[in-house]
């Protein structure tokens, strides 16, 4: 019996020519990064706890499962959000993404 499968066309929305971090990192209740900025993309995803994060002049409190995108040359600051400590992950990658972000 043959079957038919059918297909789905997929636009490419992200292109990484190269990897600059992958990492995730628990932080203890009350840490804080002061902020940076850098040349490339950065997507957080925040795996447990909370997490108050700054993009520029945008202030965003992120929870467990929740995630965002730096943009290149975007300001941003990371701190915990209450008394639990924060597990989240970072990819840091040179591209381009063709979607809003």
């Amino acid at each position: 019996m043959t079957r038919e499968y059918p297909s789905f066309k997929i636009k490419r929305t992200v292109e990484i020519r190269e990897l600059v971090s992958f990492f995730c990192h628990k932080y203890p209740p009350g840490f804080v990064f002061k902020g940076e900025t850098h040349n490339f993309w950065e997507f957080i995803i925040v795996l447990d706890g909370s997490a108050v994060i700054c993009a520029d002049d945008k202030v965003f409190r992120l929870r467990k499962g929740q995630a965002m995108w730096h943009r290149p040359s975007e300001f941003h600051s990371v701190r915990t959000d209450g008394d639990v400590p924060l597990y989240f992950g970072v990819f840091s990658f040179h591209g381009t993404i063709d979607a809003p972000v």
